[in-house]
């Protein structure tokens, strides 16, 4: 039988191999909060460096309405503090802009922009803001055989048209246009008594013709919205656009008033 002696290990080899451990476990520490370091340090700014390339590539979108009447046209909008995006909504049979949307959603935290469904809504997703709808119940145009004219009517029957001054023969409503100065503002006067409801825009902007292309409108949450698109020349015909919107008998009678100018909201003038 080969018996093999044991051999007693000296106390300097036993400090050798006590000095190897440490080493050894110290390098193994250095290495995992080095590995640490990394992580919690570069792991953020390659994320962050993901969503700025992920914004930077943000791409322009064109999306027709479901009976394509309208266009949604989203827009990048580039600044100093970063890559954001916004919209607006323009006519299809013509590309006149009806909206353009006030606001931008950074594009870093953005999940969508698009129509809701079969609706003329337009609904923005963000991480950030969560989720904001845009109602556009937009007017379709009728024709009257008994006056001759054009005119708009939403689905829930509001009523609106265009009209010549000398088209109004209600007295009071004389007078206040007469009162209507050109300004940088529109100016709205609501004509009504117990059985109907009438409400009067006049907008005639400082030494400006204005030549109304078309117009749409909408009724939402007892606020007119009238959106026209318009060619501003001093040479055009009138220097002036004057609506009547007319409300149904049993409809809400709206309180006050917005106007677009192609896209751009004109302010209201203090009675």
């Amino acid at each position: 039988m080969d018996a093999r002696p044991w051999r007693c290990i000296s106390f300097r080899e036993k400090k050798i191999v006590k000095k190897r451990l440490i080493i050894i476990i110290g390098i193994i520490t250095v290495i995992i909060v080095v590995i640490v370091l990394l992580v919690y340090f570069l792991l953020p700014f390659s994320i962050h460096s993901k969503i700025i390339e992920q914004s930077r590539a943000y791409e322009e979108a064109t999306l027709f309405s479901v009976d394509e009447r309208y266009i949604l046209q989203t827009e990048r909008v580039d600044d100093e503090s970063g890559v954001f995006a916004s919209f607006s909504v323009l006519l299809a049979a013509t590309n006149e802009v009806l909206y353009i949307c006030p606001d931008k959603y950074r594009t870093s935290d953005l999940k969508g922009i698009d129509w809701d469904g079969a609706s003329h809504n337009v609904i923005v997703s963000s991480g950030d803001v969560g989720t904001v709808i845009y109602p556009f119940a937009f007017s379709d145009t009728q024709y009257s055989s008994a006056t001759g004219k054009h005119y708009e009517e939403t689905a829930n029957g509001y009523k609106a048209a265009t009209y010549e001054k000398y088209e109004i023969e209600i007295e009071k409503i004389n007078s206040w246009i007469l009162s209507c100065e050109q300004a940088e503002g529109y100016y709205q006067f609501i004509y009504s008594d117990p059985d109907s409801w009438d409400m009067f825009i006049y907008y005639s902007p400082y030494n400006m013709g204005v030549s109304i292309n078309d117009f749409k409108f909408s009724v939402d949450d007892s606020v007119v919205k009238i959106y026209v698109t318009s060619t501003e020349s001093a040479d055009a015909s009138t220097d002036y656009m004057l609506f009547r919107i007319q409300a149904p008998l049993r409809g809400v009678w709206p309180t006050s008033s917005e106007l677009y100018l192609n896209g751009i909201q004109i302010d209201k003038q203090d009675s």
